[in-house]
């Protein structure tokens, strides 16, 4: 299930998905780049996280996450830890 975090700073907090993406077998150095990662305005002011196993091969992501009160111009790659 998707998760909500509520007290995530971008620049100084750091999640952690290494596990889903080397289920995926991904091995490259920019996951949001390579379609692996997107970020999605929700429409109230908070981010959605998704994860495509597949790249931008198919249109079916999947919602890890929403990053409340976090803007997704706001994130930046040092964010994450997918390695």
């Amino acid at each position: 299930n998707a998760g909500q975090i509520t007290d995530f700073t971008p620049g100084t907090d750091k999640l952690t998905l290494t596990a889903l993406f080397t289920a995926a077998g991904y091995h490259g150095s920019n996951p949001v780049a390579d379609g692996y990662l997107q970020f999605t305005p929700d429409g109230a002011g908070d981010t959605e996280v998704f994860f495509n196993p597949h790249s931008a091969a198919t249109p079916y992501p999947i919602l890890v996450t929403t990053l409340d009160h976090v803007a997704p111009a706001s994130i930046h790659g040092t964010d994450w830890i997918f390695s």
